[in-house]
Order: structure tokens, then sequence, then C-alpha cells
């Protein structure tokens, strides 16, 4: 009796022995674990009022794609993720549309910055041109983007490819986007996918 009393003793131990040893190992990879937006910045790109209705280069969908990003937006900051807008200026006035000093060169009040977030302006569709995105990005060690902006064919498009050039992992957030009829945002699309860009809708990021 005393025997079986010893042996069951000593299987007790070894059980509590292991269970902590499992437990530890646990705590251990969870700490060690990323956290799921873990260098991800969230980077805007051209969500201006002249894309807006009444604007100079109003978009097909921009009212629907804006707020899609304001939501989107709202959900990052939530999150600590990086937020970075880029802003364009047509330094051609006869584009007629995002002139220096106009209303319509401002940012939409649905992706509206606030204090802390960096804001861009660029002059180009690729918002890696002649701007400091590269540096930014750099200094926060960022490794994955998901984009956010308009137009698909044009400026999502140029920094998309520009992105995947230089080996940042993209996800654009497809719901976001707009452009000026639905054939020319799909053939965007279309094209951003097969270059290796991940096509998601804003829900499913959210949920992510």
């Amino acid at each position: 009796m005393h025997l079986v009393s010893k042996r069951l003793l000593s299987i007790l131990m070894l059980t509590a022995i292991a269970f902590a040893a499992i437990i530890a190992v646990s705590c251990h990879s969870a700490s060690a674990a990323p956290g799921k937006w873990e260098q991800t910045a969230f980077v805007i790109i051209d969500i201006q009022n002249d894309y807006f209705k009444g604007g100079a280069m109003a978009l097909e969908n921009s009212d629907k794609a804006g707020k899609n990003a304001g939501k989107l937006l709202a959900y990052f900051r939530k999150s600590g993720v990086p937020v970075i807008h880029v802003r364009h200026e047509n330094t051609n006035a006869s584009l007629g549309f995002f002139l220096p000093g106009t209303d319509g060169a401002r940012i939409h009040t649905c992706v509206e910055p606030v204090a802390g977030e960096t804001v861009l302006l660029k002059h180009y569709p690729n918002s890696f041109q002649e701007t400091d995105l590269g540096t930014v990005l750099e200094k926060m060690n960022i490794k994955h983007l998901v984009l956010s902006g308009m137009q698909s064919n044009v400026c999502v498009r140029a920094t998309t490819l520009e992105a995947l050039k230089k080996a940042y992992a993209v996800t654009i957030a497809e719901d976001t986007l707009a452009a000026v009829n639905q054939s020319t945002h799909k053939a965007a699309v279309d094209e951003l996918s097969k270059a290796g860009a991940k096509m998601v809708s804003s829900t499913s990021l959210m949920k992510r």
C-alpha cells in the first residue's frame, strides 16, 4: 500500500511538471508571436475633394469608396497601425483638378488626417516618386502596406507596382478604391492582382 502511494505520488509530480512545462512553452509562444498588424502601414492615396460629386474630376462610386475607407481608417487607428496620407497636386493648371490652393485638392473629410499622422505631397502618380514615402516606411521598419485610394488605374496602380518592385507585401482594400468607371477599375484590379497584390474587402481586413 505504501509502495502504491509512492508510485501514485511520483506520477502526480511528473504530471504536474509536464503540465507546467506546457504552460511555460505556450506563454512563451504567445509573447513571442508577432502582432497581426506588425510592420504594417495603412496608406491612403489621393482621397481628395475633386474626386467626389461636385468636384472637378468626380469618379464613379467615390462616395461609397470614401465611406469604406473612413471605416477602415478608424479601425487601423484603433489598432495602432501607422497611417500615411498621400495628397496630390497638379502643377499643370490645364489638367483642371487638384490645383494648388483649391478646395478640390484638399483631403476629403471621410479620411481627414489627425495630429501625428504623416501627410505627404506628391506630383506624380507613383507615391514614391520625389516624396519621402520610402524614407518614412524605412524608419518605421514597415514591410507590409495596406492601400486605399483613388484612382484605381492611375495613382493606386503606379504606387502598388512600385511598392511590389521594392519588395513590400501589398494588400489592397478593393472596396475603398474608385475610378472613372467600373470597367476601368476592374482592369486595374486584375492587373494588380496578377502583379502580386492581394485584393480584399475592407470588411475582411477589419475581421482579420
